[in-house]
């Protein structure tokens, strides 16, 4: 997935819920010099997310339309 992608995402989950953990969660995955421009589940580390942050990650992975 594109990480650009993958941030405006959760901008938009941050719109609807007003959450600071969401907020941060944008902020650290556009400054992680880890990530590339395009990421995978994989490249989120249980050392520097946290299992919250890991799950929100995933269902932005898993959106489907139906």
């Amino acid at each position: 997935m594109n990480k650009q992608v993958l941030i405006q995402m959760l901008e938009l989950a941050y719109a609807n819920q007003r959450t600071k953990h969401i907020y941060e969660l944008c902020l650290q995955i556009a400054v992680d010099p880890e990530l590339d421009d395009t990421v995978t589940i994989d490249d989120f580390s249980s050392e520097l997310y946290s299992v919250r942050s890991i799950r929100w990650i995933k269902q932005c992975f898993h959106f489907k339309l139906l």
